[in-house]
């Protein structure tokens, strides 16, 4: 044996011969005289008497391949001999594609599969506990090639194992074995963000770049993000980014972009969450509070975009986050005459340059007598100052002026101390503010600038009649 049986059957000369083939033990599966089954075989089945060597431990999860399950051995392994490992009956893949005649497309694609050279990399040739006869359960199997995914946050399919939701597992047309040509419409079929239905949409979702902003398995940052998201924002809006080395930095932009805009789209310019008014209110309630409790506001909160015409929405070196220097930013509007419903609101700007002598607190800006936003009292003073000629002797008349000034001016009837304005030791203040026609204080005071010391104006107006001052400043007073 085996040359008693090679007088009739052909001599097996190929280059890899079955174990009992080869070592001349042809009665190991096969009968010598007779036999109930094809071949003289020594079992009823092929598979059967395959098994009696080859255990291939089907435990109950397992799966088999259909030649297995169905006892085909010889569906795919030649029984004497072969030229390829295994016994196979031809190379593996394309003996796998033999049947599998899908799957040999993908190794046509521009992309295939680097495991697609052997199908053994992947899947086991008989059974397997995890589905497609897979040799490791997903993704721990792409894991065996690919590092595996192991920040704080990780793409949802990702998480699940199921890395097939986004890529082709043979072969693709597409870069990185990718379901869809384009990326963007790959992401859009779990995330849809609504774009083409948004008034506006921001530029790189707008081009399907998902990825300049988002990693596509995982990251240390929320949202999959490839960095920090302030820091992402500012690598396009470089110029937003000199804003953080401004002295006052609105609190929601050093913390978070996301605070105020969107990422994706929105319906308001700038991809605001809200219009801009309602977004500033989101925090800045006491103002809103403001606008619909105080008799007067300011006509600039009526406004489209109202607050960004006065606030930078990132930072400023200036306090309150101002666009400029608060006096130069009144001015700016200030520039003009109004009529308002109190009267006449004159030229500021032109009274400061005409004029040689500026009330203190107009050096610096307005907000120490006016309100910016909203106020009970007109003209937006901060506290309450008598809109007539007369009025009671009353501090509270004309408290707007004495958060300044000195109440003493009204109340002591001499001394010098209290005033600089009188008669020898006689107060002349005392003597203008007592009883009950108290003069008020603009009668005889400019109140932003004017051509005399202590802005003091030139004449006095009483109907039609304009009276001269011709104050003289003496040692005594004047």
């Amino acid at each position: 044996m085996p040359d008693l049986c090679y007088t009739c059957h052909e001599e097996h000369t190929k280059k890899r011969k079955h174990a009992p083939v080869e070592g001349g033990e042809c009665t190991m599966c096969h009968s010598a005289h007779s036999s109930d089954n094809r071949h003289l075989l020594t079992a009823e089945s092929a598979q059967e008497l395959c098994l009696t060597c080859h255990d291939l431990e089907i435990g109950e999860k397992d799966r088999m391949h259909a030649p297995v399950e169905m006892g085909s051995c010889e569906e795919c392994h030649d029984s004497h001999e072969s030229d390829y490992r295994g016994l196979l009956k031809d190379e593996k893949n394309k003996l796998c594609f033999s049947c599998h005649d899908n799957i040999k497309e993908a190794m046509e694609t521009k992309y295939p599969h680097a495991p697609m050279e052997d199908c053994a990399s992947c899947h086991d040739a008989h059974k397997s506990a995890n589905r497609n006869l897979l040799i490791e359960k997903m993704p721990d199997l792409c894991f065996m090639c690919h590092d595996p995914f192991d920040e704080k946050h990780v793409h949802g399919p990702v998480g699940e194992g199921e890395c097939t939701t986004c890529h082709v597992v043979h072969g693709s047309d597409n870069k990185n074995l990718l379901l869809e040509k384009d990326p963007n419409a790959l992401c859009m079929m779990c995330h849809d963000l609504g774009n083409e239905s948004a008034k506006f949409v921001h530029a790189p979702a707008e081009g399907g770049m998902c990825l300049d902003c988002h990693t596509a398995h995982d990251s240390p940052n929320s949202g999959l993000l490839t960095t920090t998201k302030n820091l992402l924002c500012m690598n396009c809006h470089s110029d937003v980014e000199q804003n953080m080395l401004m002295i006052h930095r609105h609190a929601p932009f050093e913390d978070d972009c996301a605070n105020c805009h969107t990422s994706h789209n929105s319906e308001h310019e700038d991809l605001l969450v809200e219009e801009y008014s309602a977004l500033c209110f989101m925090c800045h309630d006491d103002v809103q509070e403001g606008l619909s409790n105080k008799y007067v506001v300011h006509k600039v909160m009526l406004q489209e975009k109202s607050c960004s015409q006065c606030h930078s929405s990132h930072a400023s070196n200036e306090p309150g986050i101002l666009l400029v220097k608060e006096k130069k930013l009144c001015l700016d509007c200030h520039n003009q005459e109004y009529v308002s419903e109190f009267g006449r609101v004159k030229n500021i700007e032109q009274i400061l340059k005409e004029k040689k002598f500026i009330h203190e607190p107009v050096k610096e800006g307005c907000s120490d007598c006016h309100a910016p936003h909203a106020e009970k009292y007109p003209y937006l003073l901060n506290e309450f100052y008598t809109p007539t000629m007369y009025a009671p002797s009353n501090t509270r008349n004309f408290k707007l002026c004495f958060n300044c000034h000195s109440e003493e001016l009204m109340q002591l009837e001499s001394g010098n101390l209290a005033t600089n304005f009188r008669n020898g030791n006689q107060n002349l203040h005392y003597e203008h503010l007592k009883g009950q026609k108290a003069r008020n204080c603009n009668l005889c005071h400019d109140m932003h600038a004017g051509d005399n010391e202590h802005l003091i104006k030139n004449k006095i107006q009483f109907g039609q009649w304009e009276m001269p001052m011709e104050f003289n400043p003496s040692e005594n007073g004047g």
